[in-house]
């Protein structure tokens, strides 16, 4: 019963959550920025993904930033791979410093909205969380849907004027 428990403790990851909120997006407006927050059990020196974009949204990578409130020093680099609406995210520090904290928005990803998005999710690939050993970390994924939304049409009757 003991060598069975102490399995268990062994094998048991601490779970790092990814997230976005369901973002409801207005006909009108041309742009908003999505957070991608990271819920993590564990202490996260670096980490690495590839971001699928969805169809219909373009992700301005140059602007895409680091939350004050999670980073100490770290450094986002984000670049688009190849043709496609996917982009290779790297947070880092060269001391191999923790991120702050455990939850919250981790980076600001402002999107431009195009012609014909009506909705869509990101979704992730190639994650490669570290801590301090440079073991890899488990995570999971809870994007929220992106949508617009229609435009209504109004319609007015009057009756009963005579």
């Amino acid at each position: 019963m003991g060598l069975l428990l102490l399995m268990a403790a062994v094998t048991a990851t601490a779970q790092n959550v990814w997230k976005t909120d369901a973002v409801s997006v207005k006909a009108s407006d041309k742009s908003v920025t999505v957070q991608l927050s990271l819920e993590n059990a564990d202490t996260i020196t670096a980490l690495q993904f590839d971001l699928v974009v969805p169809q219909g949204l373009t992700l301005d990578a140059n602007s895409a930033s680091l939350s004050d409130a999670r980073k100490d020093g770290h450094t986002l680099s984000v670049k688009k791979q190849g043709d496609a609406n996917i982009y290779r995210f790297l947070v880092h520090h060269a001391d191999n410093k923790a991120l702050k904290g455990n939850n919250g928005t981790l980076i600001s990803l402002p999107v431009t909205i195009g012609e014909g998005f009506k909705s869509g999710t990101f979704a992730m690939s190639n994650v490669v969380m570290t801590n301090k050993k440079a073991e890899s970390l488990s995570y999971s994924t809870q994007f929220g849907l992106i949508s617009l939304l229609a435009k209504q049409k109004v319609v007015l009757s009057v009756s009963g004027l005579e």
